[in-house]
């Protein structure tokens, strides 16, 4: 398996914080996939997209602006620059301080009022504000709510 375009249906299972990959190498029709949740809040789909870099995002609409978030398993916490959250409105309510790859890190503790992707909504949803965070995380305090991934062709 060479590339993205090779997988028909992937399953990615999170179960107790280790995330699995179960995976279908059969060729795709369709240059471009698409990847949802098969069943998650409200039985509904969570759409995520493969940017132009290979990595997953899901596009959201965040207190009315489009958002892109970077699906990351191996984050415990959403994560957003601070510029994004003056931007978003998101009011700083708290402070933590977070172990991170690189070492120890402040970070705002704040919510984003609305956050839909397609047919799901999500209210006062909490996130963790990060100076100079190069793109927004979706961590799994938020993944973790799905019952899994499944990555299909786009048709």
């Amino acid at each position: 398996m060479s590339d993205l375009g090779s997988i028909l249906t992937a399953t990615l299972a999170l179960t107790g914080g280790t995330a699995l990959l179960f995976a279908d190498a059969t060729p795709a029709s369709a240059p471009s996939e698409r990847a949802e949740t098969t069943r998650g809040i409200g039985s509904r789909p969570l759409p995520v997209v493969f940017g132009v870099d290979g990595r997953l995002y899901v596009p959201v609409i965040a207190n009315g602006r489009m958002v892109r978030f970077l699906v990351d398993t191996g984050a415990s916490h959403t994560l957003i620059d601070s510029r994004l959250a003056r931007e978003l409105g998101v009011v700083t309510d708290g402070s933590t301080r977070l172990q991170t790859v690189g070492g120890e890190i402040e970070a705002g503790s704040g919510r984003i009022g609305t956050v839909s992707a397609d047919a799901i909504t999500m209210r006062d949803m909490r996130v963790l504000v990060v100076e100079g965070l190069p793109r927004p995380i979706l961590g799994m305090d938020v993944l973790g709510r799905f019952d899994g991934l499944a990555i299909e062709p786009r048709g």
